[in-house]
């Protein structure tokens, strides 16, 4: 098996915090999964969906392999131009290597947001929106944005680096808090903690270092 690593933004919706990662080659994916002996039962026990399309077992263990972490059965979608994935009908929860064939395309309504906002064809959650005014003044749109933060709109060129606007601020100290008319987000510049809120019972909390920790989970 080939890995290599890979430097990744991980993004928590469009939040990015340097991290990382060991990640597989195409080579060595398609070694992977030529990697024979999985039980029936560990078989039958997967159901991992990317983009409305189940994930062989096989393709399933190569990325536990790879990112050193399980895999969650459940229903994912994942953007092969930045690599962002997450849960159907929900938010950016991480970012892995792009242009990996894993599952269908992705639908526009995979996040089932109504924000007027579009990723490389994706229309942002509220939350994902809320994370990215941590940074910028957010316009409805459709934008293209790549791996390195880097983005623009649709058809267009590079306009913007997400990575440079949304590094950690630097301020004076204490909490900072803004609320919309679709939620909340604070932030403390003395622990590093930031959360949002949509304000229907759903949030993020971020955490110094890079983690974060959805609510309710």
């Amino acid at each position: 098996m080939v890995t290599r690593t890979f430097k990744v933004v991980t993004w928590v919706g469009f939040l990015m915090i340097s991290a990382t990662l060991p990640t597989m080659t195409g080579s060595g994916l398609a070694a992977a999964q030529r990697v024979g002996g999985t039980p029936n039962t560990y078989q039958q026990a997967r159901s991992v969906v990317v983009n409305g399309i189940p994930l062989e077992t096989d393709v399933i263990v190569a990325i536990e392999r790879a990112y050193r972490v399980p895999v969650r059965n459940g229903r994912y979608w994942y953007d092969r131009v930045s690599g962002v994935w997450g849960f159907e009908g929900g938010p950016g929860l991480g970012q892995m290597q792009p242009g990996l064939m894993l599952g269908g395309a992705m639908r526009s309504d995979a996040s089932r947001g109504n924000t007027g906002v579009f990723v490389n064809g994706r229309q942002l959650h509220m939350l994902d929106v809320l994370a990215l005014r941590r940074c910028t003044v957010v316009i409805p749109g459709r934008y293209w944005v790549n791996a390195l933060g880097i983005g623009g709109y649709e058809g267009g060129p590079p306009m913007f680096n997400l990575a440079q606007m949304c590094a950690p601020a630097r301020s004076s100290g204490g909490t900072q808090s803004e609320c919309f008319s679709n939620g909340c987000q604070s932030t403390n510049s003395n622990t590093g903690i930031g959360a949002i809120t949509d304000g229907q019972g759903h949030g993020m909390v971020f955490l110094p270092g890079g983690g974060s920790v959805s609510t309710p989970n």
